[in-house]
């Protein structure tokens, strides 16, 4: 019963995988960085539309790093379950910030090109509320309801089969139905944005008639 569940237990497919990953979110993340230095550096380039630039690559920085860090948590195997939580929980914060800070890009646009004489009303402000801040509300109610349901965090447990011994250290790492509260929500961003960019091709083409 007391067998070992370190990666030599994993199938080589997964450590493949991981590895791939791992190389890739490390070429993001300074590509990323470099980037950032740029925007910040040259005071010329600072304006909403850069400011916005700059956020959304925020984003993805901080979602690469806690990719990283959750997945030599995983690995290691080595953390306690407070630690998972908050890992797991920024981690899913900051992939949900990458789709509202796409949806205020997708906003810009379209005031800019579809809504001429109101492109000016959008501030910076609104723009961290809205990428910052709704994600905020969307973990809390996640984490929320998922820490307060353990009876169907213990029927998801007793389903995994090879998933408990690679999560053993972190029972949220498995999925839930209360996943839904951030799943639902990238989805209806990227409905939105589609929504915008119907709308800014139809100007667009139209401007060419």
């Amino acid at each position: 019963m007391c067998r070992d569940v370190r990666l030599s237990t994993i199938e080589l497919g997964v450590e493949i995988t991981t590895a791939l990953y791992f190389i890739g979110y490390s070429l993001s993340l300074f590509t990323l960085i470099m980037a950032v230095c740029i925007f910040i550096y040259y005071k010329e380039l600072r304006c909403l539309r850069n400011n916005i630039h700059t956020n959304l690559m925020f984003t993805y920085i901080l979602a690469d790093l806690t990719w990283i860090l959750t997945t030599v948590m995983q690995v290691s195997m080595q953390t306690d379950i407070p630690t998972c939580v908050i890992l797991f929980s920024l981690l899913h914060y900051f992939h949900l910030t990458n789709f509202f800070w796409m949806f205020v890009e997708g906003l810009y646009l379209y005031l800019l090109v579809v809504k001429t004489f109101t492109g000016d009303n959008i501030k910076l402000k609104l723009c961290l509320v809205i990428g910052w801040g709704v994600p905020v509300l969307v973990i809390a109610m996640w984490g929320i309801a998922k820490s307060l349901d353990q009876k169907v965090m213990s029927h998801v447990m007793n389903q995994a089969n090879q998933e408990v011994a690679l999560w053993r250290h972190c029972p949220w790492m498995i999925p839930h139905p209360y996943d839904w509260f951030y799943q639902a929500s990238a989805i209806i961003v990227i409905a939105v944005n589609m929504v915008f960019l119907f709308m800014i091709m139809r100007v667009s083409a139209s401007s060419y008639r």
